[in-house]
């Protein structure tokens, strides 16, 4: 066969909290390395041979074996992956002519994207910033008051401070706020995140930090007490551009290497928990989209780092398409699974409104289809992860036919309760030999998008 000419992607594969990033990608490689066009459909694009697995460049490498194992052997879901990991490989795509692919993955954490918010900022920006977002919302004041009243006393002492303010994450972490900065607290540098339950708040504390270690914590004052105390905002001031050195600015390089994005939204939860929910999705969605478009200008060396409003097509690692994914689709019965899309549509409209030169897409997916329709309308059949009662179960072979009390709206209704709408979880349907991919549900499509 004639070689056409090699192509290269870098692929941001991100979403918000727990909307299976790691399963997505597993799964991806999957179909990409036991390729089988009546299992993974590639349309026009042709055929995948000579998969070859390679080592990136730099950043951790993605466990893909180790997740593969484990879904298929343990029959559960994959631990969370650590903090951001990159997948690559080459492989020949084609038919009669074909052209050599090379292949990144790069997963970012989507609880990362809120220290976006420091991207080229000082540290009495970043916290005047924070701060005002909080008290501009009164879901998040009812939780960070104490905090709030703290930061105005008079006298400030540091580990009053820090420790209030991580009592005030917490509770934003067990109220699924998104807006919870550093984000060190929210995902440890290990990849660890704290437990939502009231019983371990003093533990969660005490283990979670906001900063790079427990040395180096800091926390958002108001430029009142910044100028009360410079002594202490100047230590803080020292931690907080150490943090964004580590942890800030490597996420928006690596972000501005990358040409294509895909966003994973978990419709179900949050029509499950709620409106709230919904908004302060609306709202993380706004810092995937500011580190998106980040960009540095080169002219004799690196100058500066800062976003720079130029044409797509003059931009260094300009993204040129996103895919926006409607994760987890497998939960609604299939002939609910479009609305998904709409509500889709509605979430990303300011994101799509605000950008210039970028391909979009909207599709519902589920990179590991565990579920069936039921014969009942509305009905579903598989392996729930809980009963009735809410104790969880033990992985087993076991399916049962479960009803959803509500469809899918076509579109956002104008209000509704947490728990109005219920999407049980299960677990995974995936076969022990590596090389039987599991079933999917348009991971091909966002593919051929993609590529």
């Amino acid at each position: 066969m004639p070689k056409f000419y090699t192509q290269r992607r870098r692929i941001a594969v991100t979403g918000l909290r727990n909307t299976g990033k790691t399963v997505f990608i597993t799964s991806l490689i999957n179909h990409l390395e036991y390729f089988d066009p009546k299992r993974f459909d590639l349309g026009k694009l042709g055929i995948i041979s000579g998969f070859q697995e390679l080592t990136p460049k730099k950043g951790p490498v993605f466990d893909y074996a180790s997740h593969r194992l484990r879904m298929g052997r343990d029959g559960t879901w994959p631990i969370k992956t650590k903090d951001g990991s990159r997948y690559a490989c080459s492989f020949k795509l084609g038919g009669k002519w074909f052209s050599d692919f090379q292949l990144e993955l790069r997963d970012f954490p989507g609880e990362r994207f809120a220290d976006v918010g420091m991207y080229g900022k000082t540290y009495e920006v970043w916290s005047n910033d924070l701060l005002n977002a909080w008290m501009a919302d009164s879901d998040y004041i009812t939780h960070v008051r104490p905090y709030l009243d703290l930061v105005e006393q008079e006298s400030l002492d540091e580990d009053e401070l820090v420790s209030e303010y991580k009592h005030a994450l917490f509770r934003l972490v067990a109220n699924y706020k998104p807006l919870i900065s550093p984000s060190t607290f929210l995902l440890s540098r290990d990849g660890k995140q704290p437990s939502s339950s009231h019983k371990k708040e003093a533990t969660t504390v005490q283990e979670f930090f906001v900063g790079i270690d427990e040395h180096s914590q800091f926390v958002p004052l108001t430029s009142d007490a910044i100028e009360s105390d410079p002594d202490l905002a100047d230590e803080f001031e020292s931690r907080f551009k150490e943090y964004q050195k580590e942890v800030v600015y490597p996420l928006v390089e690596s972000l501005r290497e990358c040409d294509r994005m895909i966003v994973l939204l978990d419709i179900p939860m949050i029509l499950q928990t709620g409106p709230g929910t919904l908004n302060d999705s609306l709202e993380s969605l706004k810092y995937v989209q500011i580190a998106a478009q980040q960009s540095f200008l080169q002219e004799w060396g690196k100058l500066a780092m800062m976003a720079i409003p130029l044409p797509a097509g003059w931009r260094f690692g300009q993204i040129t398409k996103v895919c926006f994914v409607a994760a987890k689709s497998d939960k609604v019965p299939p002939d609910e699974r479009d609305n998904l899309v709409d509500l889709l549509r509605a979430m990303t409209l300011g994101s799509i409104s605000r950008t210039n030169g970028i391909k979009f897409e909207h599709i519902h997916a589920s990179a590991v289809r565990s579920t069936k329709g039921g014969q009942d309308p509305g009905s579903l059949v598989g392996r729930c992860m809980f009963d009735e009662e809410g104790r969880k179960r033990a992985p087993s072979d076991d399916e049962m036919e479960y009803s959803l009390e509500k469809e899918v709206p076509d579109d956002w209704p104008n209000t509704w309760k947490p728990n109005d709408y219920v999407f049980p979880d299960v677990y995974p349907k995936i076969p022990r030999p590596v090389f039987k991919p599991p079933k999917h549900s348009n991971l091909d499509e966002i593919l051929r998008f993609l590529l």
